[in-house]
């Protein structure tokens, strides 16, 4: 089995110690969802500029806040955003990527048998970051209002009864991804006035993870919702939005009471971010407020190139046979399989049958993925065992040969 050029997650153990007889496959990896693609020329150079520089600040820890020519960036790019001024001094907050601003949110509102209520499917860092500050999640799930209708994800809604009927006295929030990773949906103005009056009437914290918000033509930041800034923690970060997931670079924005909350504990954790990207960052940032609506910026071009790459992604998985649940945004794609229902998966390893899913993928395949089945809570992992996570942000080659492995699937129907 040749591995070519394709890059491999050096984790994955059963992708590494496969067999080299099994198949003449070239491994296509679509598990995780980073970009094998360059970094852009704009930002290496903002990058090297902020790292030559002889301000000797950039040899010193960034302030607990951030850099301040970043936080400004970032508060007025979402200032225009939310129709508000957020101030850069109180209200923003740079971080070591999402992740890390989404652990400092958990820990800085949690207390010991604090509820949160999470949408499914979910980012996978939200249950365990959760648990460890001692908080309790409950899963409410997204579902296809019609079953004939699961091939579009904005036809995937929220529960209502269900999540009014999980909101009591230890409460703190409700947890969701806008749009959703990894099915793609963008919570329509009608889904995010609920989630804002359930919030606003009981209370409660409304954490935002819009990692992927500038891969949507047009979105509602529920924080500029009325009322609703006050109660709302919204997270972005670099790694998705700028495509450089090794800067580490995330922000938070809210309320200047929580924020100071957040800062505190990341200054018990990492003191702050790397200084230079922040700086790099800024310039960049800079330059979609000075071309606000343009189509000629760094995040139109990267929101039409993922477009694109959806489009090829979309047609290779229909070409195959899968059936993809098409995105509004993100760059994920969850498929499922019809000829899954004449497949013996009992001879294959796995804890489940997402899992068994997705190592008969790879092996027969040569296709890396992750089951849907992982984003749910334990109760709800069935939701998800048949459908599997493709990450399209990769480079031309690596979807045409990811293309021509699926293929592959066509001569199990007609072999069945």
């Amino acid at each position: 089995m040749s591995y070519g050029t394709v890059k491999l997650d050096p984790r994955e153990n059963k992708v590494n110690n496969l067999n080299d007889e099994m198949n003449n496959l070239t491994i296509v990896d679509l598990k995780v969802d980073y970009s094998d693609q360059d970094i852009a020329d704009c930002l290496k150079s903002a990058l090297v500029d902020a790292s030559v520089s002889k301000d000797a600040l950039m040899n010193e820890y960034a302030p607990y806040l951030g850099v301040p020519r970043f936080n400004s960036a970032i508060a007025r790019f979402y200032s225009k955003l939310t129709n508000r001024t957020l101030d850069p001094k109180s209200e923003v907050l740079v971080t070591v990527g999402a992740s890390e601003a989404l652990f400092a949110t958990f820990s800085a509102l949690s207390s010991p048998g604090d509820e949160w209520i999470l949408i499914e499917p979910f980012y996978a860092k939200y249950e365990p970051q959760i648990k460890i500050a001692g908080a309790i999640p409950r899963f409410t799930a997204l579902k296809p209002a019609n079953s004939n209708e699961n091939g579009n994800a904005n036809n995937w809604v929220l529960d209502r009864n269900e999540i009014r009927n999980f909101i009591n006295n230890n409460t703190q929030g409700i947890v969701f991804n806008n749009p959703n990773n990894p099915l793609g949906k963008s919570f329509t103005d009608n889904e995010l006035k609920f989630i804002a009056e359930l919030a606003i009437s009981h209370k409660l914290w409304i954490i935002s993870d819009q990692a992927h918000e500038f891969t949507l033509d047009t979105m509602t930041p529920i924080a500029s919702m009325p009322g609703m800034f006050e109660r709302t923690i919204t997270i972005g970060t670099a790694s998705k939005s700028f495509g450089v997931p090794s800067w580490r670079i995330g922000w938070a924005y809210g309320p200047a009471e929580v924020i100071r909350r957040l800062t505190y504990v990341q200054a018990q954790i990492i003191r702050s971010p790397s200084t230079p990207p922040q700086l790099a960052l800024a310039v960049a940032l800079e330059d979609e407020i000075c071309n606000f609506n343009s189509s000629d910026t760094y995040l139109a071009r990267a929101r039409a190139h993922i477009k694109r790459k959806r489009a090829i992604m979309i047609e290779a998985c229909r070409e195959a046979g899968m059936l993809p649940v098409e995105p509004r945004g993100g760059s994920c794609l969850i498929v499922s399989w019809p000829g899954l229902s004449g497949i013996d998966l009992s001879p294959v390893s796995g804890r489940d049958r997402g899992e068994k899913f997705t190592n008969w993928m790879l092996e027969n395949v040569g296709i890396n993925s992750v089951s849907f089945n992982i984003f749910y809570g334990e109760n709800h992992k069935p939701l998800g065992d048949d459908y599997l996570r493709f990450c399209y942000n990769k480079n031309d080659e690596t979807l045409r040969l990811a293309a021509k492995n699926l293929l592959l699937l066509k001569e199990y129907v007609n072999n069945s």
